[in-house]
């Protein structure tokens, strides 16, 4: 009785570890989320309305739209034909109660995720002349599957229609 124990424990423990190798884990094609430019003062207020629960499946949906790449998501149809649950905007909106801030590049492709009904995540992404460019001043490649958030739109008021 005793060594089927140790034998379940042991099967258990084998289970825990990890298999999959960095290019087989299919992590290079996935969906990277930058949170460098977040604007936590657009609009005033905002920061009282981003509770724990609200933060908490804010994240459940970042991991799901990390699930595929971000061309994946300009496709997938948002609600009821609504719009994709990825929209680009390529310039900041002309209609809008949020200010481009002073430091998210000028030529960012600006964009949404929307998240449920009237929540929005803006940001941008890089302009895709420059996907797999070497940085002249980094050591570093652009990637444009990766999405910078800037903004948490709670009320839907980034792009205004």
């Amino acid at each position: 009785m005793r060594g089927k124990f140790k034998n379940k424990k042991a099967a258990e423990f084998i289970k825990q570890i990890p298999t999959d190798s960095v290019e087989g884990s299919g992590l290079v094609k996935r969906l990277k989320f930058n949170l460098h430019y977040l604007d936590l003062n657009q609009p005033a207020g905002l920061r009282g309305e981003l509770s724990a629960d609200f933060l908490t499946q804010l994240l459940e949906k970042l991991k799901n739209f990390s699930e595929q790449d971000l061309s994946h998501w300009v496709t997938m149809p948002a609600g009821r034909g609504n719009g994709n649950m990825y929209q680009i905007y390529d310039k900041f909106p002309k209609k809008s109660e949020f200010t481009h801030p002073p430091s998210v590049p000028h030529d960012a492709v600006w964009g949404r995720f929307r998240v449920d009904r009237t929540i929005r995540l803006a940001g941008f992404t890089i302009p895709s002349a420059l996907n797999h460019k070497l940085c002249s001043q980094e050591k570093f490649r652009f990637c444009a599957n990766t999405f910078y958030v800037v903004f948490i739109d709670l009320h839907h008021k980034f792009y205004i229609t």
